[in-house]
């Protein structure tokens, strides 16, 4: 469950105040059905999901100038897992390393993608993880955003 007032400004536009110190009113805009939500306090509270999916599949390390761009869940080092969690899988050009579960064989949501950043090597999950605000009924206004780490 997600609750803010500011924090996702299509929400927050909802809610207008009645009077001074009043309780908040649901104030939906004209043609437009909106998330699940209901007041509360001064605030929302929202019916949210949260989605993941791999950014790479196969069994080759994903180019570099692609992992940079679309790998931003921040991973440990392969070394910080037991002996034998993760297996190398590939190593591709410009010093991208992909690690998998054993087992796995093929980059899935759970491998490790390692790539150079400023002469630093950084590991990322190749995962992709999307917030949706809302139901899944196709009828009401979609609210998505990822939230990505920084380092």
């Amino acid at each position: 469950v997600w609750s803010g007032q500011s924090h996702f400004s299509a929400v927050s536009r909802v809610w207008r105040r009645e009077g001074r110190g009043g309780a908040p009113v649901w104030a939906k805009p004209p043609g437009r059905r909106l998330p699940a939500c209901e007041p509360h306090g001064s605030t929302c509270v929202c019916e949210t999901s949260v989605e993941s999916s791999a950014v790479f599949v196969g069994t080759d390390a994903p180019p570099i100038d692609a992992a940079r761009e679309l790998l931003r869940i921040g991973a440990p080092h392969v070394a910080m897992f037991d002996a034998g969690t993760y297996s190398s899988l590939a190593s591709g050009p410009g010093g991208v390393e992909a690690f998998v579960r054993a087992g796995s064989g093929q980059l899935d949501e759970n491998a490790i993608v390692a790539f150079p950043v400023n002469g630093t090597t950084r590991h990322y999950f190749n995962k992709a993880s999307t917030v949706r605000i809302g139901s899944s009924d196709s009828t009401l206004t979609p609210h998505s955003f990822r939230n990505p780490p920084h380092f």
